[in-house]
């Protein structure tokens, strides 16, 4: 029988010990899977971050570009002003040119027209005043002969020194010109150079752009590798949580099984025991009869433990004080007594002296009677069909006090029997025997 009852014990641990390494691998598997996902979201997350601080630099530069851009387009404008002013400088300088030329030519002409009067006056002068006045008709064309070539003298020279003066001034006007001119060529050539070196600046932000425009491109590509990384693990993390939840109904079905199994076994052996217990009542009956004397509740056959075994007809446990997997649940949990089977109906009887606390239907107990005996302790017997002693009512040890039922959470005709001390409950196999 011991035997038995240890190897039952050995399988309901060893199928506890599977569920739980099972869960534990299974969890762990999970653990890292979710652990991945994380990291995948995370890198994710940081590189949309740089993608975000990347495309703000895009921006900046845009405004960099467009400021350039405009300087570029004023300066353009002002080069053009520049190139009018040169075609208008240079239009001056060449009218002045041809001015200056014609000057010259007017110059020369009247400068030898001018000598050749003076010549041909020179050449005159030898005949002396008393030629001119005897060549002359009278004094007064003498006067007006000598008057004459006096002014001619005088003409001429003041033409010569007009034509002198006009050339200088064209001279001053065409060394101006040519000064605005080259002011106009100087600031020309510095806006040019100021032109350039902003397209050599627009150049370096374009090919900043290009290279950031690259950057963002390879780090979405990052992204979408991530992300897509990240709806895979989803995927696995979905099947690891079905394999789970399959290994665990598996667990539990077979838990079931062998929990269903066992209580076929215990029914089986109980009914048997019945059998054999209700043969041995027949003869002591029989026995009793003939010798006219009557059964005390007193009788030291229970054992010598400090509470006695409350179902005399029957010693099948079913299940243990400690850890097990729940017959109805199919999960682990702490079982708080030990479950009897016996047949429907037997009789349950005081563990020992007491005072009845409790009978009425309580949640999963079912029918539940608790007893509070004289020693401390308290016993509850649950599952029970019927009550045959009520609340308040002094019982004897041995007593019958209520039948074997199936009544709450259970699977069959059985009594659940805890023992409590303060509240506490407590292994009943170290209190009877």
């Amino acid at each position: 029988m011991k035997s038995k009852t240890s190897k039952r014990l050995v399988a309901a641990i060893l199928s506890i010990c599977i569920l739980f390494t099972t869960s534990t691998v299974y969890a762990d598997k999970l653990t890292e899977l979710r652990n991945q996902k994380n990291q995948a979201q995370t890198k994710a997350s940081e590189k949309k971050d740089s993608v975000g601080s990347l495309n703000s630099q895009k921006e900046e530069i845009y405004s960099k570009i467009a400021t350039l851009t405009s300087e570029i387009e004023k300066i353009d404008a002002q080069v053009d002003e520049l190139e009018k002013q040169l075609n208008d400088l240079n239009n001056n300088i060449e009218s002045t040119q041809k001015e200056i030329d014609a000057l010259k030519e007017n110059i020369d002409k009247n400068q030898e027209a001018f000598i050749k009067r003076v010549k041909a006056m020179y050449m005159n002068s030898k005949m002396g005043s008393v030629e001119v006045l005897l060549s002359s008709d009278d004094f007064n064309d003498f006067l007006s002969r000598a008057s004459m070539m006096k002014f001619v003298a005088e003409y001429d020279k003041n033409i010569l020194n007009d034509l002198k003066h006009d050339k200088l001034e064209l001279d001053a006007k065409e060394a101006e010109l040519k000064g605005k001119k080259a002011s106009v060529e100087i600031a020309q050539k510095s806006l040019n150079n100021k032109i350039a070196e902003l397209n050599f600046a627009v150049d370096e932000q374009n090919q900043l752009m290009e290279k950031i425009s690259s950057e963002i491109e390879i780090t979405e590509n990052e992204i979408n590798a991530l992300e897509e990384k990240a709806r895979s693990i989803d995927g696995e993390i979905n099947k690891e949580q079905k394999r789970i939840a399959e290994a665990k109904a598996k667990a539990a079905a077979e838990a079931r099984a062998r929990q269903i199994l066992k209580q076929k076994e215990a029914a089986a052996k109980a009914a048997a025991q019945a059998e054999a217990n209700k043969k041995a009542e027949q003869n002591t009956s029989s026995q009793n009869t003939s010798s006219n004397s009557t059964p005390s509740y007193n009788d030291s056959s229970y054992g010598s433990g400090k509470l006695l075994w409350p179902v005399p007809s029957s010693h099948n446990i079913t299940s243990y004080y400690g850890y097990r997997t729940h017959p109805i649940g199919g999960r682990a949990n702490f079982h708080l007594g030990i479950d009897i089977a016996a047949p429907m109906g037997t009789s349950i009887h005081s563990a020992s002296s007491g005072t009845v606390i409790h009978a009425a239907y309580t949640g999963s107990y079912g029918n539940l009677m608790k007893v509070q005996h004289d020693n401390g302790l308290v016993t509850y017997y649950a599952h029970c069909s019927s009550f045959i002693a009520s609340v308040g009512q002094r019982v004897s040890a041995k007593q019958p006090i209520a039948r074997i039922g199936s009544t709450g959470n259970s699977t069959g005709p059985h009594l659940h029997f805890e023992v409590r001390s303060g509240g506490a409950h407590m292994n009943p196999l170290n209190f009877v025997n």
